[in-house]
């Protein structure tokens, strides 16, 4: 199960990254507070972070809640779905439903 949900996850990674999100997964098989305390620096340097973690109990998603600002903490139920473009395009509504956006890419210069 933690196999199929880290390749899920990668594969959201890379659906969000195609629609413009600076994208990074934490794939942790460790202890919880490690991973929160990576996913606080990722989100604070810009990042849509994608924890996939199978021992994040309630209270972890709490204390997660707590930590990661309001609106930027999305809680989503992969055993819902198999397939990743749908997830990709559920957590997708969901950042632009609170209105996380894509960075806008630089423009460039003509030659």
């Amino acid at each position: 199960m933690a196999e199929w949900r880290r390749n899920l996850a990668y594969a959201v990674e890379r659906e969000l990254f195609s629609r413009g999100y600076l994208t990074h997964v934490i794939a942790a098989q460790s202890e919880g507070s490690v991973l929160l305390e990576v996913a606080q620096n990722t989100i604070a340097a810009g990042l849509v972070t994608i924890c996939s973690a199978d021992f994040l109990y309630e209270v972890e998603r709490e204390r997660a809640r707590s930590l990661i600002e309001g609106d930027r903490f999305v809680d989503i139920d992969v055993s819902q779905t198999n397939e990743p473009g749908d997830l990709a395009q559920e957590v997708a509504r969901v950042l632009l439903g609170r209105g996380i956006l894509p960075p806008a890419s630089p423009k460039t210069e003509e030659v």
